[in-house]
């Protein structure tokens, strides 16, 4: 059976770029390590630019394939998707946890929004974070704050307007077609860029609630 005719387990790349994560990567491996997806189906690349211990500890595990390369978040995503084998990109960073089912509902969500170039998905802050991250977590912000209350806001048939770095999913034709991400972007403000670039060219991205996580509040 060729590799993407699974309709039901839909081949999904998932993409952790990192630098300097040795204090976070083995909690997100482990979470993704959990997946209720069949392992044939699925596959994880972490894209490293780091000084400290990162990719020593990501090497410890064997199903994970490590690319080592120069720093810079755009150029990081585009080697990513590059090296990828199978055409749903997933992104999230190293300082996240990771439901069990979380690619099971990017691949529910695609199969739902089938005119979606791009899913995004919440990321509240783990409970831990004490009384605000409670409460967000509990409103639901989008993004666990991380980005503007309206991102994750249906524009009607447009779909949303932004699909953050922490937590998205992308059709690789599609990411292929803009040319992927502007590599001008080193530190931020890739995904932005990316979203409206798609949306530009007439994509759709959408929100998909079954795929949330967890990520650690910045700042």
């Amino acid at each position: 059976m060729p590799q993407n005719e699974d309709k039901s387990f839909p081949g999904i790349s998932v993409i952790v770029i990192t630098k300097n994560e040795e204090q976070n990567i083995s909690v997100c491996l482990n979470s993704l390590m959990k997946q209720e997806y069949p392992v044939d189906r699925w596959e994880c690349i972490v894209v490293d630019s780091s000084s400290d211990k990162t990719p020593e500890i990501v090497r410890e595990y064997s199903s994970v394939r490590l690319l080592e390369r120069e720093a810079g978040f755009s150029r990081q995503r585009n080697e990513g998707i590059g090296a990828a084998r199978f055409d749903i990109i997933a992104f999230t960073d190293a300082d996240t946890i990771i439901p069990e089912t979380w690619l099971r509902g990017i691949a529910d969500g695609f199969a739902t929004h089938l005119k979606s170039a791009g899913l995004a998905g919440d990321a509240f802050p783990p409970l831990e974070t004490g009384w605000l991250g409670r409460c967000i977590a509990a409103v639901g912000h989008p993004a666990g704050g991380a980005i503007g209350l309206d991102a994750n806001t249906e524009l009607g048939p447009g779909g949303i307007s932004f699909v953050p770095g922490c937590n998205g999913a992308f059709r690789k034709g599609a990411l292929k077609v803009i040319g992927g991400y502007d590599v001008n972007f080193d530190t931020g403000g890739e995904d932005i860029d990316l979203s409206r670039r798609l949306r530009a060219a007439d994509y759709r991205l959408d929100y998909e609630p079954g795929m949330a996580i967890f990520h650690k509040p910045h700042g």
